[in-house]
């Protein structure tokens, strides 16, 4: 009797090891399974991940910094040939006009255009001026004239009258000059000179965000060219690097394979949106290391030591074909974000259109940008658009540009600096060969879905999670007969839209959302 017993107990164990067995081996095929799912999903983005980890900037980057040597001189000074007895020919204006003036000052010679100054007589109103100014234009043989009434800072007014050659501020020589080699500042960029022939050297770092604007073949595309440039004559990529988006597909493509770049120049919607968040995500980790490391802004941590934070400067060059897919305002909503808040981590934002308007840059949208640049513009609607004042309708174009920032109480007339394509092709050709290879890092990859691109099968496992109240990879492949690298990247949209919370190691998420809650987008 007990042989019998101990025999069918030795049966049934036998039989119970012969269950568990069948269930490792089909827990190791699932296994495998899913390791060759993961394997093949992940494979084309493995060499992005590594740069976004907390130490993407943390890269042996070459150090390698554009010699202004191998420019062109292109620069050429302004010509005093043709305001020879100007001064007397506005005064004997004056005369014929009735405007009655106390003095008139000896004109400035600027690159685009000669300023004339005056003080008006007691009693003269400068709206007569501003009415006469046709006659003004009229009786100078020179169209179109701009006066600045009062110059700012002064009890003058002026007349800038346009010169009959412009004067070229080339790259080169700005580059080379005494002032922008002792300036001191963060990202330093010459902007050409003024009506006065005086140098003007911005810093983006105090600037820190700016708003371009003006018709087509006005300067843009140039200036931004030469902003580029010139930063990558004094930085290496380990100190600046650039996120280009260009969906004309024309002027910024040339720079891909540069070290200098995050990512391939965007050319659509859907990409830019990504690098938006991107940008969010990063500026969200470099507050939390400036706390820890109880450092106001980038400048101030980057003096303590050890690994340096890079900056980085978004350029987007026209705006506009964005905005047509821009429905919902969500890239200029991330904008405004990192308009607000970017500054102290060194990210910065430049948005440039040739069409400016109130549906590509709404008043909720411009406010943000303390530094706006107009170009030649098609009417005084467009200027105000940028300025919030006119005056870039009487532009001379091909550079000829009005500035404004915080600092200034009126916009300043600049001639910005040119730089050729020849040039361009030499500094995008001298960094090529010093790097010996392509560089290109994409560490702004579409780690974050656009709601348009969301997996169809989204809400499903919404309705799915929310009625179990539980969330896990292996829960969705059970559920909706999906591999793990499918379900995992679920489990991220459903993080990011608010349903579940973060990962929690070796436990199902928790679902945010109540059963009766059926719809959470």
């Amino acid at each position: 009797m007990f042989l019998q017993i101990f025999s069918v107990l030795i049966l049934i164990a036998l039989v119970a090891v012969f269950i568990e067995l069948r269930k490792t081996k089909q827990s190791v095929s699932e296994l495998k399974s899913e390791i060759e799912d993961v394997n093949i999903s992940q494979e084309p983005a493995k060499c992005l991940w590594q740069y976004t980890t907390e130490s993407w900037w943390d890269l042996e980057l070459p150090e390698v910094r554009i010699s202004t040597k191998i420019f062109k001189s292109w620069g050429t000074k302004p010509k005093a040939s043709n305001i020879r007895n100007l001064r007397n020919r506005i005064e004997e204006i004056f005369k014929n006009l009735n405007i009655k003036v106390e003095e008139i000052n000896d004109p400035f010679i600027g690159p685009s255009a000669t300023l004339v100054s005056f003080r008006p007589a007691v009693g003269v109103k400068i709206q007569d001026i501003l009415d006469l100014k046709n006659d003004i234009s009229l009786a100078l043989a020179s169209h179109p004239i701009r006066i600045e009434a009062p110059i700012p800072g002064t009890n003058l007014i002026g007349i800038e009258i346009p010169n009959e050659g412009k004067a070229i501020v080339g790259l080169k020589e700005e580059l080379e000059t005494e002032e922008f080699k002792k300036e001191e500042g963060s990202l330093l960029v010459p902007f050409g000179r003024d009506i006065k022939y005086e140098q003007k050297i911005i810093d983006l770092f105090k600037l820190p965000h700016l708003l371009i604007g003006g018709a087509t073949n006005s300067g843009k595309s140039m200036f931004m060219h030469s902003l580029i440039v010139s930063l990558m004559t004094q930085h290496s990529p380990n100190s600046v690097r650039f996120i280009l988006a260009d969906p004309k597909r024309v002027e910024l493509p040339m720079y891909n394979g540069l070290p200098h770049l995050l990512t391939p120049v965007i050319m659509d919607y859907k990409k830019a949106r990504n690098a938006l968040k991107w940008c969010l995500n990063e500026m969200d980790r470099r507050f939390e290391i400036l706390a820890e490391n109880e450092a106001q802004n980038i400048n101030a941590y980057n003096e303590k030591g050890g690994e340096k934070m890079p900056f980085i400067i978004f350029i987007v060059d026209e705006m506009a074909d964005f905005s047509v897919m821009d429905e919902r305002n969500r890239l200029r909503e991330d904008m405004i974000k990192i308009l607000q808040m970017g500054r102290a981590v060194g990210i910065h934002l430049i948005v440039g259109t040739s069409r400016p308007c109130d549906e590509i840059y709404p008043v909720m949208f411009r406010v943000n940008f303390a530094a706006k640049l107009a170009f030649s513009t098609a009417s005084s609607d467009d200027s105000r658009i940028i300025l919030d004042t006119s005056g870039a309708e009487k532009l001379l174009g091909r550079g000829d540009c009005l500035f404004v920032d915080a600092e200034m109480p009126k916009p300043v007339r600049l001639q910005l600096p040119f730089i050729s394509d020849e040039d361009i092709a030499k500094a995008i050709k001298y960094i090529k060969d010093k790097v010996g290879v392509k560089h290109n890092v994409d560490a702004v990859a579409s780690l974050f879905p656009d709601e348009d691109d969301m997996d169809e099968l989204i809400e499903e496992a919404k309705e799915i999670v929310i009625e179990a109240n539980k969330a896990s990879a292996s829960f969705l492949q059970r559920k909706l007969r999906i591999g793990y690298a499918r379900a995992a990247s679920i489990l991220d949209t459903l993080e990011e839209l608010g349903v579940i919370g973060p990962a929690n190691g070796a436990n199902p998420r928790e679902v945010l959302v109540e059963k009766e809650v059926k719809d959470i987008s």
